[in-house]
């Protein structure tokens, strides 16, 4: 009981003499700053300083000292008044540990050093530091080492505790530093244990409780035990009273030779080569290999568009960069556009001629001296230029390939273009090179000649250039053949060199091949080759004759279909409903409303048992019965029994339809897969896209699934997939 008393005596006197402790406040009086003692209402420090209290326009009294500012500099002085060190200093504000950091003017420098005074005014730290703060647990201190400021953290004896090594320092709490290294951030402990390897953009308190981290435009929660809670995989936190929400950048999930092997979380992902991706977070732009691991992260950059090499990003003001596919940059400087080609990078920086486009490698090399005007793809072979306003060609090399020196330039045809030069027109060809000189008023390209009109004066040249044949009147092409119209409408033949072919002319004159001739004169019918002058007389029952497909031509006669060969021979006698066409040894023929094959001799080999049938092509042939499609082979065997709604080509494959759904058989009618999806696409090396209600997966050439199909998008590079979903958004309670 006597203790407790004591106890209690004690203690109600230290809070007497808490309570009875003076207050101080500043005050001014004719433009000087004093101290008053609010406790007995008396001028403790007459007005006589430009301030009191500290440089960062705090006050407080600490440990019976306080700064005070005369001639621009700071001093510490007691309560009273008095002095206790000369007015030297450039700043001077309390540490957590009652000293006091101040600051001075180098002598030998323009530069300002900092360290620690205790009350008494006694150096504790040497005034050696470039600056520093003070934290809870010590004192965050910078050095300048070459042309780098590196910050470390101290204790207020001296004592190194995080060495000084380190771009940036600041406090997260009483416990725990935010230490930066090469622009990412680490958690360390006031004791200079490092808590976290250095991966974050940011890290920044929660509460009491937790951290919200930054990675990669990632975020993420840590408890301050440095628990993590939350993977930094998401696009935003949300958070309630006692949960979070997590919301999710879109799940990429990545496949290599049909195996599952990863996932991603990004707006989106596009494959570079065959050990990197570019990604796409917000605003901010990455490229990374298939462990997720970091070329680079361009966190004020923007994706655009990439390539298996190269990808291109946008800064925040417009300006376009491009990028290895290790993240490192392929030029200096960035530019207006970019335009990204298979083998060449265009840039354009606006110049005062006008000539603001340049040619690039994939490495970022500059491949010629000149720049351009603009350029356009004209081909997968070459570009289309232009400098000093003239118009000339570029390989897919980047290099010049003709001279520039064309008004117009049209797009190629068999190796030709025509070339507009000085008002005139001419022929060159994919070097650039003149085949026809530019003298003529007009030209054209068809099938393998040139022809052209020079005034009241046509003509018609090879591909060389060489002048065929001259006329003072116009003439049309027709299979390899020149055809005159006179004045009463009829038409006459003449060769390429203007000889007539044929002495009379004609009513009618159409192409039934780049070879063939259909002519009519008088109620009679001809089939003509200029090539050869061969003429047939064809019977006059012939109603019509359809283009020839596959060296035979549809015939309708006396109301009957057959078929001509080349020479106009009747091959297929015409007695049949109708006829298609001639594939793999095989006429398709129409009997008694039904369709089948007929061979040369017109042996019927498959029965006419079909509504419809298509060409054979690689010894197959869709057909069609009661409304049912399948696959026959050239025999008229069911390949694939006629059970289908369809049957569709897809390329050496087959789409098979049945109620709404789709499947796939091989080249050689085998069903590899039954219908069962919405639809199918081909990709490249024998892959297919396949779609059920909305959602995408991959088969392979077996029918095999590669990708299931549970996916909004997917991207193909080679054998390699990426697959897109919706991130499963998680709600995370917290304790």
């Amino acid at each position: 009981m006597y203790h407790f008393r004591l106890f209690l005596i004690l203690f109600l006197l230290s809070t007497q003499g808490a309570l009875l402790a003076d207050q101080f406040e500043p005050f001014s009086e004719g433009g000087r700053v004093g101290l008053k003692n609010i406790t007995t209402n008396t001028i403790a420090i007459p007005p006589k300083f430009e301030g009191l209290g500290w440089s960062d326009k705090s006050f407080s009294v600490v440990n019976g000292v306080i700064g005070a500012l005369q001639n621009e500099r700071w001093a510490l002085v007691n309560t009273e008044g008095n002095r206790i060190t000369e007015h030297y200093f450039n700043t001077l504000v309390p540490s957590s540990e009652d000293n006091f950091i101040a600051s001075k003017r180098d002598n030998s420098s323009i530069l300002t050093n900092y360290g620690l005074i205790d009350s008494n005014g006694k150096t504790i730290i040497n005034f050696v530091f470039s600056s520093m703060q003070s934290h809870s647990a010590g004192l965050i201190v910078s050095e300048k080492k070459g042309a780098k400021y590196l910050r470390g953290f101290i204790s207020e004896k001296g004592k190194s505790i995080i060495p000084i090594a380190y771009d940036a320092i600041s406090e997260l709490s009483k416990t725990h530093l935010i230490v930066s290294k090469d622009g990412l951030l680490a958690v360390f402990d006031t004791d200079g244990n490092q808590l976290t390897e250095f991966l974050f953009e940011y890290i920044e308190p929660h509460g009491n409780t937790y951290y919200k981290i930054g990675q990669y435009n990632h975020q993420g929660l840590l408890r301050n035990t440095i628990e993590l809670v939350i993977p930094p995989l998401y696009k935003n936190l949300v958070f309630g009273e006692d949960q979070v929400e997590a919301i999710p950048y879109t799940q990429w999930d990545f496949f290599k030779t049909s195996n599952y092997s990863a996932t991603y979380y990004f707006d989106d992902i596009n494959f570079l080569d065959q050990e990197a991706f570019a990604t796409s977070a917000g605003r901010k732009t990455g490229s990374i290999n298939y462990k997720g691991e970091y070329y680079s992260f361009l966190p004020e950059e923007r994706l655009v568009e990439s390539n298996e090499k190269v990808f291109v990003t946008t800064t925040r003001s417009g300006r376009y960069k491009a990028y290895n596919s290790q993240g490192k940059p392929l030029f200096r400087d960035s530019f207006e556009e970019i335009q990204l080609q298979t083998n060449l990078i265009f840039t354009k920086n606006s110049q005062a001629d006008g000539h603001s486009w340049s040619i690039h490698n994939l490495d970022g090399k500059k491949l010629n001296l000149f720049n351009y005007q603009y350029i356009e793809k004209k081909s997968a072979s070459f570009f289309q230029a232009k400098r000093n306003d003239k118009i000339g060609l570029i390989g897919k090399d980047g290099k010049e390939i003709s001279p520039f020196l064309y008004d117009q330039l049209s797009a190629f045809k068999n190796e030709r273009a025509i070339a507009l030069y000085n008002n005139g027109y001419g022929v060159v060809n994919s070097n650039g090179l003149w085949i026809m000189t530019p003298y003529y008023d007009s030209l054209s390209i068809d099938n393998n000649y040139l022809y052209f009109r020079q005034g009241t004066e046509y003509g018609v040249a090879d591909l060389f250039g060489k002048v065929l044949y001259r006329d003072q009147s116009p003439f049309e092409p027709l299979a390899e053949a020149i055809i005159k119209s006179h004045e009463d409408s009829s038409k006459s033949i003449f060769s390429m060199y203007g000889e007539q072919l044929l002495e009379h002319s004609y009513d009618s004159i159409t192409a039934l091949s780049t070879q063939l001739l259909f002519i009519r004169r008088n109620n009679q019918s001809f089939l003509f080759r200029p090539s050869d002058k061969y003429v047939l007389k064809l019977e006059n029952d012939i109603e019509h004759i359809e283009p020839m497909k596959a060296d035979y031509m549809p015939v309708l006669k006396g109301g009957q279909w057959g078929f001509l060969n080349s020479d106009g021979r009747i091959t297929i006698a015409n007695r049949y409903e109708a006829v298609g066409q001639f594939s793999e040894g095989l006429f398709s023929v129409k009997l008694i409303g039904k369709w089948g094959f007929v061979n040369k001799n017109e042996e019927l080999i498959i029965q006419p048992n079909f509504d419809q049938v298509s060409p054979f092509d690689n010894g197959l042939s869709i057909v069609k019965s009661d409304s049912k499609w399948g696959l026959i082979n050239t025999s008229g065997t069911q390949v694939i029994a006629l059970n289908y709604d369809s049957v569709k080509r897809l390329g050496s494959y087959f789409v098979i339809e049945s109620n709404d759904q789709v499947g796939l058989a091989d080249s050689r009618g085998k069903i590899i897969k039954n219908p069962s999806f919405d639809s199918i696409k081909a990709l490249e090396n024998n892959y297919f896209l396949v779609e059920r209600n909305g959602f995408y997966g991959v088969i392979n050439e077996a029918g095999h699934d590669v990708i299931p199909t549970i996916y909004k998008t997917v991207k193909q590079s080679g054998d390699m997939f990426l697959a897109s979903k919706e991130g499963e958004k998680r709600t995370f309670q917290l304790k």
